[in-house]
């Protein structure tokens, strides 16, 4: 997924629902309820979630770089995490930063680690995304602040005092498909029927000519979970700023209808996708052409390149990837897909020009190329050799 960076960091000004016009730094809080603020960024997307304790506050996710999986070049962007302490600090000053919590390892979660450790500040992560994060968390830092870094190693872990609590829920890829990370973390906050959902509620901008809302397997799985645990939710906390949202948040029942009345990615994949890989290839023309006509988000075309990766058909990979450039030639990453596919398959100088053509098509894509494939690579090297061992 195609993201956009972070070119300064400062505060964006949010919706004024709380602001108090005598503070001059009131619009970087905004107040959804006693004890429960969001913290917004300078993106057009990211916050994070502040929980109040009587005598502490906690930080929910730290989206100081707002990319995904396809990071690259994974660093500790320490001096925008100093701002963040300056404001809670500010806001918040007779209660220090108790706890920062984050979902997975991407930095629209994480962006910064060390700058809050060396504040006596305890880090909630697991075992496995901390392992990515040691790519800027220096083993200097790892050893110093160990007793203040705390891993989720089994199915829930509660942090709550008499005026308020936060259950930390914990869940692995192998349970549910479409988590981005081998393991995740949810936050439920019970006082006000929460639950922070991070980027597993996703929300796609287009639908099918019939106009159902496309369900996706984020969404199908976010809503299994919430099954699962009985959690009453009646609100949402994603990532996402959601300013459009009241009090930038996502209703419970709009969810609940969603998954009533919404059409999932395996039932479009079924219906227009389910057939072979030699038939993928030879009807490419008229695929785009229903593609189109149905509205069919890209992203499932990517989505069906990597799952197809994760089985290791490489030819039906390279079929969707071609069929994902043919409907969208102006998509940077689209682009940039198809040369990933190819590095895969050991194509390296084609690959090279296609994601040239993907800078052609957007010179300020910075999500791809051969440091985030080299990377794909080694992780689904990785996979495939646990295949191969059972």
């Amino acid at each position: 997924m195609k993201t956009r960076s972070f070119f300064a960091f400062t505060f964006l000004l949010p919706l004024l629902l709380q602001a108090q016009p005598s503070s001059p730094e009131s619009h970087l809080l905004m107040k959804v309820a006693d004890g429960f603020y969001h913290l917004f960024y300078d993106s057009s997307t990211a916050k994070s979630t502040v929980i109040e304790f009587e005598k502490f506050i906690a930080l929910v996710e730290v989206p100081i770089r707002n990319e995904g999986g396809g990071a690259t070049h994974l660093r500790d962007h320490s001096f925008a995490a100093q701002k963040v302490i300056a404001a809670l600090e500010k806001y918040f000053p007779k209660k220090p930063l108790k706890y920062v919590l984050h979902s997975h390892w991407h930095p629209h979660s994480i962006s910064s680690v060390k700058p809050f450790l060396v504040r006596g500040t305890t880090l909630i992560s697991t075992q496995s995304n901390f392992e990515r994060l040691k790519e800027f968390v220096d083993s200097t830092t790892v050893i110093r602040y160990n007793k203040q870094i705390r891993f989720v190693d089994s199915d829930s872990l509660v942090i709550k005092d008499k005026t308020n609590s936060i259950v930390v829920y914990r869940f692995l890829q192998s349970e549910y498909k479409s988590t981005p990370a081998k393991e995740y973390l949810y936050f439920y906050f019970p006082k006000y029927a929460a639950l922070h959902s991070g980027c597993m509620y996703a929300k796609s901008q287009r639908t099918l000519a019939d106009g159902r809302e496309i369900v996706t397997d984020r969404v199908k799985d976010l809503d299994a979970f919430v099954r699962r645990k009985n959690l009453k939710v009646d609100n949402f906390v994603r990532i996402n700023g959601d300013k459009q949202s009241p009090l930038c948040l996502m209703q419970g029942e709009e969810f609940k209808l969603i998954c009533k009345t919404g059409v999932t990615v395996s039932d479009i994949n079924d219906a227009y996708f389910s057939i072979g890989t030699e038939a993928l290839n030879n009807n490419q023309d008229s695929l785009a052409q229903v593609i189109l006509t149905h509205n069919i988000p890209a992203s499932i075309l990517n989505g069906n390149v990597y799952s197809s990766l994760r089985e290791r058909n490489f030819n039906r990979a390279l079929a969707f990837a071609r069929l994902q450039v043919l409907v969208s030639p102006s998509d940077a990453n689209a682009w940039d897909t198809l040369g990933e596919v190819n590095f895969i398959l050991g194509n390296t100088e084609l690959a090279k020009s296609f994601h040239a053509q993907s800078l052609k098509v957007d010179p300020g894509f910075n999500t791809g190329g051969l440091n985030a494939w080299t990377q794909t690579l080694r992780e689904y090297s990785e996979l495939w050799n646990g295949l191969n061992a059972k």
